[in-house]
């Protein structure tokens, strides 16, 4: 909110415009270093017309792919933002790692029989996985998730084999929002 509008959507192209008058918006890797076209990477925002409170270089806890294209078809000279690719808790870490976003995750479970309705992967400290899974009784329903149990491990490779557990509900967060993955809060 102390930032105002980040990036508006280009009504002739299909990329996202920085209203660069305003605000500096950077996707950088760990270090602080920008990444490369196509990575993903940290959002770092500076304010430029903020004067009471200076906001330089702020990690806002979202995540980006920066654009293969730094211009847009449109012609502007705005600066093109990347891709969101979604809140840094909401991504799981691999034994090596790496990030998964919640769309790998969809990736590993949707390819299944139709049973699943939703899911959610909690990932502790150790990389372990618990999986919530709200899932229509039928026919092949236990298969389907030991699929997800085995794909999810195969992706991750945490110590332990994921736990796959069927529920009646998936939690909301306090704001209303449910959480398709998301490491615990000891690992944010």
């Amino acid at each position: 909110m102390e930032m105002g509008l980040i990036a508006h959507e280009c009504t002739e192209g299909r990329s996202l415009h920085v209203p660069a008058e305003g605000i500096i918006a950077e996707i950088v890797d760990e270090d602080g270093a920008a990444v490369r076209p196509g990575e993903t990477g940290d959002v770092l925002l500076t304010s430029l017309r903020n004067d009471a409170q200076p906001f330089i270089r702020y990690r806002l806890g979202d995540r980006a792919t920066a654009p293969l294209d730094p211009t847009c078809s449109c012609g502007r000279g705005l600066p093109v933002f990347g891709t969101v690719a979604g809140r840094t808790q909401d991504f799981l870490r691999t034994a090596s790692g790496d990030l998964i976003g919640p769309s790998g995750v969809i990736d590993v479970v949707a390819p299944g029989e139709g049973s699943v309705i939703d899911v959610q992967v909690i990932q502790s400290a150790d990389t372990n996985l618990r999986v919530l899974l709200l899932q229509q009784d039928m026919a092949g329903a236990d298969a389907e998730r030991d699929r997800i149990a085995t794909a999810l491990t195969e992706l991750i490779a945490p110590p332990q084999r994921a736990e796959v557990v069927r529920v009646e509900q998936i939690p909301l967060t306090p704001g209303g929002k449910l959480r398709r993955s998301s490491r615990s809060p000891d690992e944010r």
